[in-house]
């Protein structure tokens, strides 16, 4: 028997393939890329996620952020990889990460929890409607947004300055709203009672972990014998093992080529 994620993986390569059109895979990867949608609308891109999804299952963590710190260690490789069809993924957004690096026409990001689906959700009207990465921190975590920042700062100079700035609660509340408004009035999905208060869970653990929220959650910085894990913060300042950071937080250029492929709804998760 297959493993659950196998499983899954391949039902939805299989429904994918339906879903495209059987011209959409052909033994030639130029002419596939011909039949790769260049935009997603939100009719198409919700039927996706409802048809590709099965219930949800359990899993021990939150994993509201990867627990693994060289995960950037590939991309030089990966960046070979001619840009041309399907990046498939599983877990928070460290995809992110690699769908910037690889620029793939589409991407699916997997997880046997539905909590993952919504927050890449949450992630996705953060993103939208945020002008820049300094703007998107502020979002996220709900701290004003400092008057200090350039557009060119690093990761390590976003992060230090957000040390600084408190969370705000009337602001965690303006942004919940602005997300559910973003997901429900501009695009129109059909979020259930459920999975509203799923995303306001996954929101404020983001306001009460701030930038130093991990994998385990707020304040819980070790976990399953693996000794203590990364922050978000930390994360986003990783590099590829040779000094680079080649995070979606790493330079503008990276988070906007990351906000086209959200608006354009080619991040289903």
């Amino acid at each position: 028997m297959l493993p659950i994620r196998r499983r899954i993986i391949l039902a939805s390569a299989t429904a994918l393939i339906a879903f495209l059109g059987p011209l959409s895979f052909t033994s030639s990867p130029l002419v596939a890329t011909e039949f790769l949608p260049a935009q997603l609308s939100d009719e198409a891109f919700w039927n996706m996620i409802n048809e590709f999804s099965e219930p949800n299952g359990y899993f021990r963590s939150d994993n509201f952020v990867s627990n693994e710190t060289t995960f950037q260690y590939v991309i030089k490789e990966l960046k070979t990889v001619t840009p041309r069809g399907v990046y498939l993924g599983v877990g928070p957004d460290q995809n992110f990460t690699y769908v910037v690096a690889m620029r793939p026409k589409l991407a699916i990001i997997f997880d046997i929890r539905r909590q993952n689906m919504l927050q890449h959700l949450m992630y996705k009207a953060l993103i939208e409607m945020s002008d820049d990465r300094t703007d998107f921190i502020s979002r996220l975590f709900s701290r004003r947004r400092p008057a200090t920042l350039e557009a060119k700062a690093s990761a390590a100079e976003l992060f230090l300055t957000f040390e600084n700035v408190p969370k705000d609660r009337e602001f965690f509340l303006e942004n919940l709203q602005a997300i559910k408004k973003q997901l429900q009035q501009r695009h129109g999905f059909k979020l259930s009672a459920e999975d509203e208060a799923s995303i306001e869970y996954i929101f404020q653990a983001f306001f009460a972990g701030g930038p130093d929220l991990t994998y385990n959650g707020v304040g819980a910085g070790a976990g399953f014998g693996r000794g203590r894990m990364p922050s978000y913060a930390e994360l986003m300042q990783m590099t590829d093992g040779e000094g680079q950071n080649r995070s979606y937080l790493g330079s503008e250029e990276n988070f906007k080529i990351l906000q086209d492929l959200e608006n354009k709804n080619l991040i289903v998760p």
